[in-house]
Order: C-alpha cells, then structure tokens, then sequence
C-alpha cells in the first residue's frame, strides 16, 4: 500500500475517533444534568415563543441561515395571516353585533333598530297588494325625509318597478312571486327586502262539456275562466279522483285547479258523452260554476278596506220576508241571440283597444277583464267571440248589477265551505274563542256554533261581497234588496226570536285576530257579543276580489 492511501485511512481513522470521543463527552454531560419533565419543556418552550415579537419570526423565517425560503413555505405564512385576521374580525363582528343589534316585532313583523328609529328585516306583501311606500318599511315615528330614495335590486343588478307592478287606476299594485332587495337612503342608506307572496286561491270558472265516446279528454278544457292575484297566468289542472267515462252517460267530474304558489281550488262540472255516431260535440261555454272566489289582481272601486273599517252592527226580531231577484247570465265578449234569432254568420275580424275580453258573472254583478289589445270575431246577429288579446291586462268590478238569487247563492256557499275548509274553520275558531272570552268577562254564558247560522253567514258575506251592500242611509244593515238584514234568517227558514248581526271586511291580508279585534273595540258590535239572550253564533268568512269579509250572526 503506498504512502497516501495510507493517509487517507489513518485520517479516516482519526476523524471516527474524534467522533466517538465526542458522543462520550456529550453522554457523559447529559447524564450531569438533571432530569426535566416533558410539561416543564414545553412550557420553557411555549415562554420562548412568547418571547419573540412578530418582527421577530418574519426576520427569523427570511433571514435566518437554517431556513430556505420556497413556495410552499409562503403559502402557509399568507394563509395563517389571512385565517388569523378572518377570525379575529368575525369575533369582533359577533361581540358588536349582539351587543348593538337590537329588534322588536309587531304584527309578525321583525324591526332592527336604526338611528332614531326602526326597519323592517324583511317587509312581506301578498301579491296584488298596492306597492309599499318608504314609510311602510319603517316604525310608524320615524321620520322620513322628503328626498328620500328607494331601489330595487336583483342581486347585483338593479330593476325598475315595472319588472314586479302593475298599474290600475293611477295606482301601482305588486304581482308575481318573488323577493327583491331594496336600498333605502333617508340621511343615510339602509337595506331591507321586500317579499312578494302568493298565499290566496286563484278564482277559477269552469265550464261544462261534451264529448263523443272514444275522444281524449284534458282537464284543461274544463276551465273557461283563470284569474290570480299574482298576475302568473300559468296553472295546473288535473283530475283529483279516478272517473271512468269511456261510455256515454253524464258525469260529474271533479276538477282541481292550483295556481303556480300551489294554492288550489275545486269545482264539479258535468261531462256529456255521447255515443260514437252522434254529431254533438259542442262545448257548453254557458255552463259555468265558480269553484272558489278570491282577489282578482286589482282594487275595487268601492270604499278602502282598512283594518277597522267596519260597518255598523245591529240586532233584534226578524222583519218581513220577500222574494230575491234571479241572476242574470254571463258569456264573454257580449250576449248570445236567443232561438229566434236568424243563424249566426261570420262577417268580419275586429280588434279594439282597452276592451274587456271576457267577464263573470256573480248575480248580476261583474267582474270585467280588460286588456291593451282584444280581437274579435264580428258575427251578423252583433255577437264578439274573444279570439285574442295582448298586452297589459287588468280588472275592475261593477256590483250596480247584483240581483241576488237566494237558491244559488246557497248552493254555492255549500260549494265554497267544503272547498275552503281550513281557512273557514280558521276563523271560525277563532271568533268563537274570542267572542267567549269577551262573554266570559262580563258573566255572559259561552255561545255555541250552528251549522245553520254557519252557512247563513258565509251567504251574508258573499252578498256583501258580491253587492258591495251593508247598510241603509240609517245605518242599519240592510241585504242588496233593501230589507233587513235577518230576513236571511226567514228565508232560509231559521227560528228565532232574538237576531243580531256583526260586519267586518278589510284587505285580503288583515289577519282574523284583527278582524276580531277591530269588532271588539267598536261599541255597536261589542254590545252584539255580550248580549246575554244570544246562545248560538255562526261564523262566515269570504274573500273576494282582494278583500275579504267576516260575518257573525247570533240568536237565541
């Protein structure tokens, strides 16, 4: 072996020597010291770290020698600075926003408090309602100054009223269903939303048909008229119950229509099948039976309904009876010529502007249907059969017809108490629980519910409704023929001695604990719930054409 490989190994010898004399020493040091508890090294090690300022890791992470900078070890350093600084700053948002945020509720509205007043969290309207005003989003004292702005958001992109409204004798009324933000600036901006809702049945019209043995049948050719308060005009119908009519024969036929909030009414119309070989097929456009009745989109024409709008309340022995009128028909677009009139020819197609493009008929009542553009077919004998209409539609409703017929109008009271069910009882059992408290409290008995003076209230409402009648120049309340309100009572053949009456009608949002309340505190109605000769009651309730009302009748 030569001389420097020699070196080399005796280096290499010296160096591994050098090595073990140092693990002996460092062995030997480590046995010196005195043993310490793994929690006191970690807290010695938890104050060193205490110890160092923030300067101090950021110069000891980019400056020190036995730390290489890459980018991973960035990445960590911007995420824990970010998460560090987003949960400080949610803290401190939890801590002041509890012990800043502040709020009430009134009338199933939540108010968040603002400078010198309240705002709505969220302000929610039923569709068809008039357009809330700024002040509505508020507390009754705030004060709202006269630049004051409102906008209207869809996420980040504003919209103009006339994507959600429409307008109808000067006024703005909200339609669809939907919920828009909404920007308010008095002094200072405040956001807040406005929730469109649609909580009421559509009013549907539906017509009885004929078909030949073998035809399909779609559960939309049975309804002639659609009409809902949000303005949607999409629907479904379909058949609620299996009927076999694959033979001839006639048959009543349960229809179920629902409108796009799935608020549903339904009605029964006759279906004809005639045999194979026979040539009627016509469809009976003049046979319609309402299903239900509710706001047909607009206001009516008559007085406001505000929350305690009522009418006066009267009550003692029944008057004399007499005989109602008869309904009048109803067709859409003008009156069919009767038999004796020469067969109908077509002459020509017409098109007018704002014209009524079908109506319906409540007794002689009408509720009109109106649109920007309707055509027409023009037939010899002056009849228009709507073939057509665009554009902006509205309703209005004229009651200076009304001749109330007793036999329809109970009829269809039967009709409309097994196809509203809940919101009937609803109020029903409210009123009845109400109006004994109020007994109770002045030593009066209960009273009890009769099915008789049930239905006879719901026919006091829906000819309130229908007429826009309640009482005389005097005061007292009167039916639409001008006699005494209990005649309803001869009429239907109900005995008793002692009769009384109390009326409420307001929009089709008022609640029936208002309605109660706005009866209570009127002296006239208050006087009909004590009267301690009372010991049965019957409780109505209708809505029609965006307000409804409420009807008690007493008796002995």
């Amino acid at each position: 072996m030569d001389n420097k490989k020699k070196n080399v190994i005796e280096k290499f010898k010296d160096k591994i020597s050098s090595i073990k004399v140092n693990l002996a020493q460092k062995k030997a040091l480590k046995k010196s010291k005195p043993k310490v508890s793994l929690g006191v090294r970690i807290k010695q090690r938890i104050n060193k770290i205490k110890s160092y300022s923030f300067s101090d890791v950021i110069n000891y992470i980019f400056h020190s020698k036995k730390f290489k900078t890459n980018t991973l070890s960035l990445l960590v350093i911007a995420l824990f600075i970010v998460t560090t600084v987003n949960v400080l700053a949610l803290i401190l948002n939890f801590i002041g926003g509890h012990q800043s945020t502040r709020y009430y509720i009134e009338d199933n509205i939540k108010y968040l408090e603002i400078d010198n007043g309240y705002i709505t969290e969220k302000l929610i309207v039923e569709s068809g309602d008039l357009l809330p005003e700024i002040k509505d989003y508020f507390n009754e004292s705030y004060e709202i100054n006269e630049d004051a702005t409102i906008s209207y958001y869809s996420g980040k992109n504003g919209i103009t009223i006339e994507n959600f409204t429409y307008e109808k004798d000067g006024n703005l009324y909200v339609r669809g269903v939907q919920e828009i933000d909404v920007i308010i600036n008095n002094g200072k901006e405040y956001t807040t939303k406005l929730v469109i809702r649609d909580t009421t049945e559509p009013f549907v019209t539906l017509q009885d048909l004929t078909i030949t043995e073998g035809e399909s049948l779609d559960p939309n050719s049975f309804v002639s008229i659609y009409n809902d308060n949000s303005q949607i005009t999409e629907y479904d119908a379909y058949f609620p119950e299996s009927t076999n009519f694959s033979s001839a024969g006639v048959y009543d036929i349960k229809i179920k229509v629902c409108d796009y909030s799935n608020n549903c009414v339904e009605g029964i119309s006759k279906l004809t099948v005639n045999k194979g070989d026979s040539e009627n097929i016509s469809v009976g456009n003049n046979n319609k039976n309402e299903t239900s009745s509710s706001s047909g989109g607009s206001k009516p024409s008559g007085s406001s309904g505000n929350k305690n709008n009522n009418s006066s309340s009267s009550s003692g022995s029944s008057g004399s009876s007499g005989s109602s009128g008869n309904n009048s028909g109803s067709s859409s677009g003008g009156s069919k010529p009767d038999d004796t009139t020469p067969p109908r020819v077509f002459v020509k197609q017409i098109t007018k502007k704002n014209s009524i493009y079908k109506y319906d008929d409540h007794y002689g009542a009408r509720l009109n249907y109106y649109a920007s553009t309707v055509t027409y077919n023009l037939y010899s004998d002056g009849y228009l059969e709507t073939v057509n209409f665009s554009g902006n539609t509205y309703t209005d409703f004229d009651p200076s017809g009304y001749v109330g017929n007793f036999k329809e109008l109970k009829q269809e009271a039967t009709t409309y108490m097994s196809t509203n069910k809940d919101a009937i009882n609803n109020a029903t059992n409210l009123f009845l629980q109400e109006t004994n408290k109020v007994r109770s409290s002045v030593g009066a008995g209960n009273l009890t519910i009769n099915a008789d003076l049930n239905k006879m209230a719901l026919m006091r409402a829906m000819e309130i409704a229908y007429s826009q009648v309640i009482t005389s120049s005097d005061g007292k309340h009167i039916r639409p023929d001008g006699r005494r309100f209990d005649t309803m009572f001869t009429d239907y053949g109900y005995r008793s001695k002692t009769r009384g009456e109390n009326v409420a009608y307001s929009s089709s949002t008022t609640t029936n604990y208002n309605a109660f309340l706005s009866l209570k505190n009127s002296s006239g109605h208050y006087k009909n719930m004590i009267m301690k000769d009372y010991k049965k009651i019957g409780i109505g309730k209708f809505t029609f054409y965006g307000k409804t009302y409420w009807v008690q009748l007493f008796s002995d």
